[in-house]
């Protein structure tokens, strides 16, 4: 079974936040919890917040779709949903943070 995008980001911000190893082990009992899932709330919160894409990210998207159209549907959803990912990462890096 596939990570979960939330898995991931509650990953990237455990170690990122906190500088914490993600695969560290918190407690065993009654199941093993790993210091990564500490941040699953988190990690939801920032992906509902990414879900009404900005205008830069709208605009990257309709791009990428013109440019590949032709591809095979998950190719080009792929390569969209990047595209408008790319854009949101390019707003932060514009905005001198």
């Amino acid at each position: 079974m596939s990570e979960s995008m939330i898995d991931r980001v509650a990953k990237a911000l455990c170690a990122r936040v906190d500088g914490n190893n993600p695969t560290r082990v918190l407690r065993t009992s009654p199941v093993v919890v790993y210091e990564w899932e500490m941040y699953k709330d988190d990690a939801v919160i920032a992906i509902e917040a990414m879900r009404d894409p900005t205008e830069a990210m709208l605009q990257a998207g309709a791009i990428a779709d013109d440019n590949f159209s032709e591809a095979a549907p998950e190719t080009a959803s792929l390569r969209i949903y990047g595209a408008m990912i790319d854009a949101a990462l390019k707003e932060h890096e514009g905005s001198g943070r």
